[in-house]
This record gives C-alpha cells, structure tokens and sequence, in this order.
C-alpha cells in the first residue's frame, strides 16, 4: 500500500525507502522492482550524500540475478542514456567538462551493480573503457565528514590593543568579496 501511494512522490528519502522495500522482494519479483527502477531515471541516484547511488545499487544487486535478460537488457540502456546533470548552457567549457567526466562516473557506478556475469557483451566492453578512461572512480562520493571551528582572524584581545587605522586596514584585506574565506590563509575565515 504504502509503495503504490507513494511511487510518483517526487522526494528522494520517500525512494530510498521504497528501494529498500524492494530490495526484499528482489529475489521473489525481479520484475516489479526493474519496473520501479526503470519508471524513472531520478531513482538511478537514491542515496545519502557520502554515497548517492547506495540504496539504487543495492536494488539492482538484489533483483538482477533473478531478471530476465529482455530486463538487463533495458537496464543497461537505461543506465548508458542516463545524464546525471541537467543541461546548464552558462557554464563555462571548463565546468561542463568536468561535469560531463563526472557524469561518465556516476554512470560507472551504476553499471558496476549489474553483477559481471549478466552483463551484456556492449555493457562490458562499455565497463571496461570507461575503467580505463576514468581511473580510480571511487565506489562512494566522500569520506567521512569532518568539521572544525573557524574563527576570527584577530583575537578580541589584539582588536582592543590595535589603532582604529590598524583595525580599518583589515578591511582592505578581508573585503565583502571573500564570503567565507581568508583570501590567504585556507582554515582562518573571512568576512562571514
């Protein structure tokens, strides 16, 4: 009930809960669960940020081994037409560049999940050059997230002792344009 009602919800958490629920029934409805994944190419990235192909990985890996080939068929071509970003004409040569690589990436990922035995010579083939063409993709986003205290670049103490000259220079250095960052220091902080 739950996942009929809520399988056009367009919140990501809804789908990863519902790719977990899947996950169960992969061995005993490989069909339902590729129709799930396939309905909509938005469920090709269902995890958390450290790992954003998490829950959609671990459905492919559940149904997969008991899918008919016409399924990993449409699987695959599914995955191999899957853009990752939207089209953003503004961005720079540069930027879309690097977007298209790491597009090229989170698609590898996804391919990874089809275990190598079922998949098809082309996907294969596609795995491989792609391993080649873009070494060491990792299997995840980020490590572990880490946080630590960034604080005022001058202490009270030393604004107290300073001139008022002193103390307006700073701001020659440390003008509204450097937002969060020290323009030359990386960990002291900006103007935020």
């Amino acid at each position: 009930a739950f996942a009929s009602r809520n399988h056009d919800s367009d919140l990501q958490n809804v789908h990863r809960w519902l790719a977990i629920g899947y996950c169960r029934l992969g061995r005993m409805k490989p069909q339902q669960c590729a129709e799930y994944l396939l309905a909509d190419s938005r469920r090709f990235a269902l995890g958390p940020l450290e790992n954003q192909h998490k829950e959609t990985n671990e459905l492919i890996s559940a149904f997969a081994p008991y899918a008919n080939p016409e399924v990993l068929k449409a699987l695959e071509e599914k995955i191999c037409n899957w853009v990752y970003y939207l089209d953003a004409p503004d961005l720079d040569a540069q930027a879309r560049f690097d977007r298209m690589k790491w597009g090229r990436e989170h698609r590898l990922r996804v391919l990874r999940a089809i275990p190598k035995n079922l998949l098809s010579p082309q996907a294969a083939k596609l795995i491989a050059e792609e391993e080649r063409a873009l070494p060491n993709t990792p299997e995840r986003d980020i490590g572990p997230v880490e946080f630590q205290k960034i604080g005022s670049p001058v202490v009270a103490e030393k604004m107290a002792m300073a001139s008022r000259e002193d103390l307006l220079g700073l701001f020659d250095e440390l003008h509204d344009d450097t937002g969060w960052n020290h323009p030359r220091y990386f960990m002291k902080g900006g103007v935020v």
